[in-house]
């Protein structure tokens, strides 16, 4: 089960980074998914213990609608 954020873009942006909250260590795989269910971004990273981290992205994003990040 994987939740999302449902957002849209009205110009080219760069997503720097987002704050995650995990339960435990492992990999986890952010993405970001286009209205047409095209995954224009992915990063797999490796959180070590539970909490807030923050993860840098540097994601570059065209305007679109109803794009999901999760």
């Amino acid at each position: 089960n994987k939740e999302y954020l449902v957002f849209d873009v009205y110009k080219a942006i760069e997503i720097v980074s987002v704050e995650v909250k995990a339960l435990g260590s492992s990999n986890r795989t952010i993405e970001i998914i286009d209205s047409s269910g095209n995954v224009v971004f992915q990063k797999t990273i490796n959180i070590q213990s539970s909490g807030t981290h923050r993860v840098d992205l540097n994601a570059h994003i065209l305007p679109g609608t109803s794009y999901k990040i999760g």
